[in-house]
């Protein structure tokens, strides 16, 4: 029991608990690494990005991402075909390392290969659940978007249209970089497809 408390007092009670979930989330942004001693950077995995945690070892977690790129633009990661949500940027050593899973065409003829790609990353940039950030996104987004008219609902713009609407009133409402980047994630990921 005291090494428990010992271990929560540390943050690293935390911390093991994240390696034993199946689905967690970047925090922030996260440089991604090949291996634990960072030897080579794979790219950067970018705030809310869905990660599955293999293990922990030190201050480093082993994750896994799976998404869709695109040809021609390989090393931007995506959320799904013909999505122009961002998930990672990444470096052409971390495009080598590349497990290509299937592939489609859109409708405008462009071929999409779902990937695996498996690297490390630090474990402070790992956050189980991301819930709360949504509820507070949320609400940062309603504040701030109707200031001056009324904040278009989240299901009735495309989700492929947020980033230039967004890029195009972030200023006026006032929203720093981080708060624009973070507020364009929750409202892409709230936003069904099909929209």
């Amino acid at each position: 029991m005291v090494l428990l408390r010992s271990l929560a007092m540390c943050g690293l009670l935390v911390i093991s608990s994240i390696a034993n979930a199946t689905s967690s989330y970047v925090k922030d942004e996260a440089i991604f690494y090949s291996d634990s001693s960072k030897a080579t950077k794979l790219g950067d995995l970018h705030y809310a990005t869905p990660i599955n945690v293999e293990e922990q070892k030190g201050e480093f977690s082993k994750v896994t991402l799976q998404g869709w790129i695109s040809q021609g633009a390989e090393e931007v990661v995506y959320s799904d075909v013909g999505v122009v949500l961002e998930l990672a940027l990444m470096t052409k050593d971390g495009m080598k390392q590349f497990k290509e899973n299937a592939t489609k065409t859109d409708d405008y003829k462009v071929k999409w290969t779902n990937i695996t790609v498996t690297g490390w990353i630090e474990s402070k940039y790992i956050m189980p659940s991301i819930s709360q950030d949504w509820k507070e996104l949320k609400i940062l987004f309603s504040q701030r978007c109707s200031a001056c008219h009324t904040a278009p609902e989240v299901g009735h713009v495309d989700i492929n249209a947020w980033p230039s609407l967004l890029d195009a009133m972030s200023e006026r409402a006032g929203l720093s970089k981080q708060e624009e980047n973070k507020i364009l994630k929750y409202l892409q990921f709230n936003t069904p497809k099909s929209h």
